[in-house]
């Protein structure tokens, strides 16, 4: 399995990253491939963070400072 510092329950089920999000952090066949990484779909606010309720759940600096998942700008 790829690397999970994020600590995400939910893997591709096409091509086994981790986030599930659609992003090009997929390989370039699997289905969920996109150019840049989807925040605003319907796949990425499907599940809130398990540590702050951010969504999406996707990690960045809309997650509060102290979770997990929180990235600066």
């Amino acid at each position: 399995m790829p690397e999970n510092p994020f600590e995400y329950k939910h893997y591709c089920k096409y091509c086994g990253v981790y986030p599930i999000v659609e992003g090009p952090h997929h390989k370039e066949d699997c289905p969920r491939w996109h150019p840049t990484l989807r925040l605003d779909s319907e796949l990425a606010h499907r599940y809130e963070c398990r540590f702050c309720g951010a969504r999406p759940f996707v990690a960045g600096p809309h997650h509060r400072k102290w979770c997990k998942r929180w990235i600066p700008k």
